[in-house]
């Protein structure tokens, strides 16, 4: 599982999954260290971690920002527990996107004052390829084919509301594609 909160990518893995070579900045064995931001910086490793303090390390993320970090990777070998866990702290939003590249160039929109790849909201009945079709074509004009799925990704988002300040939180959910 991948997820990004605030353009910081945090994997989800397995033990078996680390890989020998990584190199990480900041190992943290959860089981005798408290999760601490402040550490934080380039790579970050976290291993033994409970679903407790991924939710309160998601919840430091959100509150504030984390610019020395690169990346965040937790490793469980309860991952599979971990990621249920996650999903039920977050109303899911099923979405999907594409990637369109012709000639080594690649298609942006420029959303929120950000350049971005098109994305958005699955309807209620439609399939991951009819809704990232559909979107690449609504929010660029451009007729694509469909070739195949590369991944999925998911990522917090965050919406207050002006009148109430109520601050809605869910979790999205992406599939992309590629295209020509």
């Amino acid at each position: 599982m991948k997820i990004f909160i605030n353009d910081i990518p945090v994997y989800l893995i397995r033990p078996e999954e680390l890989k020998e070579a990584a190199c990480y900045a900041v190992v943290l064995d959860s089981k005798f260290q408290k999760i601490t931001t402040r550490v934080f910086i380039d790579d970050v490793l976290i291993i033994h971690a409970t679903p407790l303090q991924v939710e309160e390390l998601f919840q430091l993320m959100t509150d504030k920002a984390l610019k020395k970090v690169d990346s965040i990777t937790i490793s469980s070998k309860h991952k599979k527990d971990l990621t249920q866990y996650i999903k039920t702290k977050f109303k899911v939003i099923r979405a999907a996107g594409g990637v369109v590249d012709k000639e080594g160039k690649t298609l942006l929109i420029h959303r929120n004052g950000l350049w971005d790849l098109p994305k958005g909201k699955m309807e209620k009945n439609e399939d991951i390829r009819s809704c990232a079709l559909r979107e690449v074509e609504e929010e660029t004009g451009v007729k694509v084919v469909v070739q195949e799925k590369i991944c999925h990704t998911w990522e917090i988002i965050q919406k207050i509301k002006n009148i109430s300040l109520k601050k809605h939180t869910g979790i999205k959910w992406n599939a992309w594609m590629t295209y020509k």
